[in-house]
């Protein structure tokens, strides 16, 4: 997230660049460490991971790919 990440990422893509998004996955020692809104879990149902998901992609355009750090 950022204010300028739409241009930055078409920017990056018109400069030949591939764009990798970061998608929130449950981080080690969850849930004693806070993820953050939209994050899937194993917890979670698998449609409550879906809408996740989909709620992650659909905040910008230009990637590639996606993947968690």
């Amino acid at each position: 997230q950022g204010n300028s990440i739409d241009r930055w990422m078409k920017a990056a893509r018109q400069g030949g660049h591939e764009i990798v998004m970061q998608i929130p996955l449950e981080p080690f020692d969850y849930p004693n460490v806070n993820p953050g809104r939209n994050t899937l879990t194993v917890s979670a149902s698998p449609d409550e991971n879906l809408k996740s998901l989909h709620w992650a992609l659909s905040r910008t355009t230009n990637y590639t790919g996606v993947m968690n750090y």
